[in-house]
């Protein structure tokens, strides 16, 4: 026999012994490979959950952004309703106070002559 045929020999005698070595090998790497697998999926869970909370909190920003926007445009619009002249002038006509149908007068004209 050569060495060759001895090779193909000893394959077959571990072979014949049941297995036990090739299945707990194998079973070794089939250890790493889901360790690895466990390894990789932690933090893709994690991230996966991250980002779900951040897109609730930016929908829930996003809708208190547009209460907060429709309060102020409704504030804006009752303030500026109540600088008109007419809304003035109503409100102070309530206090007897009126506007003036004559032009102010000038006291530093009056000084100069």
């Amino acid at each position: 026999m050569n060495e060759n045929d001895e090779h193909i020999e000893t394959k077959r005698e571990s072979k014949g012994s049941g297995g036990s070595e090739s299945t707990s090998v194998s079973m070794f790497q089939w250890m790493g490979y889901l360790a690895f697998l466990t390894v990789l999926t932690i933090p893709y869970i994690y991230n996966a959950h991250r980002a779900e909370k951040k897109l609730r909190l930016k929908e829930k920003l996003s809708e208190q952004t547009e209460e907060l926007r429709s309060e102020y445009i409704t504030l804006k619009s009752e303030v500026i309703g109540k600088h008109k002249q007419s809304d003035i002038t109503r409100i102070l006509s309530d206090r007897d106070l009126h506007e003036l149908s004559d032009p102010p007068i000038d006291l530093n004209k009056n000084l100069e002559h």
